[in-house]
């Protein structure tokens, strides 16, 4: 776990780690497995390392530096990145099974509606497509329409970058791992327990494994909103865009803490020639707006106070394209952070509380343009 102090100690960050981009480098070969990556560009990459197909970070400073430097860097940057390294990200995996996805229409891209409907339609979906559904990689979304699509099959995708495809990662003396459900820490750093970690979901505490589910109960104050898809239309070559907040706080048993989840996506498709939705990577813009409030009470006698912090967060995508955009944000100061990502506020004020009902609020107002499109979420409606 990765505690950095924020407002003079008053908020915490607690990052239980994993971050999103990359960057090119060199490699070189210190033993059979294990490859050091070598500063280059000034990017101060010596700590980084990739061992048995798992990026490996010396310490969270050095992983917080490297997410820093590379949030702006393009998929083909990236690509090249991973090919020297010898990593192959859930990211990288993940736009393989669009390429192929969206290579399967490329006969049918100019034909007419008559000769559509002449030709013989290509397989449902591709075979790394069937491949990595089949192993679990994949999950399956259907929508209201009756169409389906598909997704990573991980608790939060904002930090896919980092994954290996099995959702392995290195910090420290730390192993981590996500899955669809779950947050697998090896807090003794054994390679030798990986085995054993992917297989368990409970904690294990005589062999240094803890495991920390996301089962979705999460209780208190849920401002959570989408804007649900915005589209061009429903005819062949249609686009769409959609732009989803998550937001909840929880309170600690003596009321002293809040604990605070905020994170958006924002997600691109294009209808093809056969009326399924597929991924789609366009220039897109991004913006948000948001005020939070912190109100604390006073445990005797009647009293409050109250701090708000008004922030913002804007990301273009040009000249890189996005077809499925997620980040974990900072509500006090606008920053974004490795996912999964709890933002802590302590209670700096004694003799006073949080009330379980009333903690930590916000009031948001957030946009995706893409396709020409806008979609909105915001909160309250």
């Amino acid at each position: 776990m990765y505690l950095k102090h924020w407002g003079g100690g008053i908020v915490s960050l607690i990052l239980i780690i994993f971050a999103v981009l990359f960057s090119g480098c060199t490699k070189e070969i210190i033993n059979d497995e294990t490859t050091e990556i070598q500063t280059e560009k000034g990017l101060g990459l010596a700590g980084v390392s990739c061992k048995n197909g798992i990026l490996c970070f010396s310490s969270n400073a050095e992983f917080k530096d490297f997410y820093d430097k590379n949030l702006n860097m393009s998929d083909s940057e990236l690509d090249n990145w991973e090919k020297n390294t010898g990593f192959i990200s859930m990211r990288n995996i993940f736009n393989q099974i669009v390429d192929a996805e969206n290579a399967l229409e490329l006969p049918y891209e100019n034909m007419t509606p008559e000769q559509l409907k002449n030709a013989t339609p290509p397989p449902s979906h591709s075979e790394l497509y069937f491949k990595y559904l089949k192993s679990g990689f994949l999950k399956l979304r259907t929508y209201e329409d009756g169409t389906e699509s598909y997704d990573y099959n991980v608790i939060n995708p904002s930090s896919v970058g980092f994954y290996n495809e099995n959702g392995l990662l290195k910090i420290g003396d730390t192993i981590y791992q996500v899955t669809d459900k779950a947050l697998k820490i090896i807090t003794d750093g054994d390679f030798g327990k990986i085995d054993l970690l992917q297989k368990t979901d409970k904690s294990d505490r005589q062999n240094h494994i803890d495991v920390i589910s996301f089962g979705g109960n999460d209780k208190g104050l849920i401002c959570s909103r989408t804007s649900g898809w915005v589209s061009s239309g429903n005819a062949y070559h249609s686009k769409r865009i959609k732009t989803d907040i998550t937001y909840y706080t929880n309170v600690d048993p003596g009321c002293q803490h809040a604990f605070i989840t905020y994170n958006i996506g924002v997600e691109c498709q294009r209808k093809n020639v056969w009326g399924n939705w597929k991924y789609y990577s366009t220039d897109t813009y991004i913006s948000g707006n948001w005020t939070s409030s912190i109100t604390l009470f006073k445990i005797i006698g009647f009293g409050k106070i109250s701090i708000s912090y008004p922030c913002s967060y804007t990301y273009a995508s040009h000249p890189n394209q996005i077809n499925n955009f997620h980040a974990s944000i900072n509500p006090f100061n606008g920053t974004t952070a490795p996912f999964p990502s709890s933002w802590v506020y302590h209670n700096p004020y004694p003799g006073y509380q949080f009330d379980r009902a009333v903690d930590v609020n916000i009031l948001y107002n957030w946009t995706a343009h893409g396709f020409g499109l806008t979609a909105t979420a915001k909160y309250p409606d």
